[in-house]
């Protein structure tokens, strides 16, 4: 995991502040064929427009790919199978995942103990999923019930405070 945090002044007067995070992992699971990969960028601008008055706008990007399993199922069965052990389909497994978010906040000072302050956020989810769960055992007690799952989710959620 690699992780990046910058913050600064953009001019001389520092009226314009910056802030950038950078995030990136790639991992293995303990499990045979999981793996783990996300990237994760957010920058921050804020801008101090006078006396008491800043506006600061922020995004954040957050994307995931992975390759998860499932929990054994609750049988004794189970106690002796190597931990490595994956149940799934890996060719029939991805999952994505990616975020956005876009907000500002502007706030203004009225006296020394009160200001107004407004925000806004727009936020995107987007996910695809698909692999194989598992069920559980049959009867016979040797026998793995399994089933395919596909989603796809999209979300935006809006929200404004003044």
């Amino acid at each position: 995991r690699g992780e990046l945090d910058a913050t600064g002044a953009v001019d001389d007067g520092k009226n314009l502040l910056y802030r950038l995070n950078l995030a990136y992992q790639d991992q293995g699971g303990f499990r045979d064929f999981t793996n783990y990969q996300t990237t994760f960028v957010a920058p921050s601008l804020t801008f101090k427009l006078g006396e008491g008055t800043r506006l600061t706008l922020n995004y954040e990007y957050l994307r995931a790919n992975f390759r998860d399993d499932d929990v054994y199922p609750n049988a004794r069965e189970f106690l002796n199978v190597p931990r490595r052990r994956y149940f799934g389909e890996p060719q029939l497994e991805d999952n994505e995942y990616t975020g956005r978010l876009f907000s500002y906040e502007f706030t203004q000072a009225l006296n020394r103990d009160w200001q107004f302050r407004q925000s806004l956020s727009i936020l995107n989810q987007q996910s695809e999923n698909q692999g194989v769960s598992l069920l559980g055992l049959q009867d016979d007690r040797q026998t793995l019930d399994r089933t395919f799952r596909r989603s796809t989710n999209d979300i935006e959620n809006f929200s404004i405070q003044a």
